[in-house]
């Protein structure tokens, strides 16, 4: 019986616990919430002379920070670039650059 209202006592005080964090605010932000400048880290842009549109720097983009603009040239969302550079790497005519 004691042993019955110790594990009783061990499931109010956890649902309480996960009450009050449910019910509190977020201590950190998300970092989508984030607005960066276009400075932050580094710039990122095409030479649209070279660049034959390929896309595979989109398609080898970890973090999916590349799309296609209207043009069909493609364009990084800095809020969601992880730096890696594979894109770079990745552009067989070395149309992107990165400061």
């Amino acid at each position: 019986m004691l042993r019955k209202i110790i594990f009783l006592e061990d499931i109010l005080k956890s649902l309480s616990i996960g009450i009050k964090c449910l019910l509190s605010k977020p201590v950190t932000k998300h970092p989508n919430n984030i607005k960066r400048s276009s400075k932050f880290r580094s710039n990122w842009t095409v030479n649209r002379e070279i660049c034959i549109k390929c896309l595979k720097c989109a398609k080898n983009c970890p973090s999916n920070a590349i799309k296609r603009d209207l043009n069909g040239f493609p364009r990084c969302d800095l809020n969601k670039c992880c730096y890696c550079n594979i894109c770079k790497k990745s552009c067989p005519k070395s149309a992107i650059n990165t400061n």
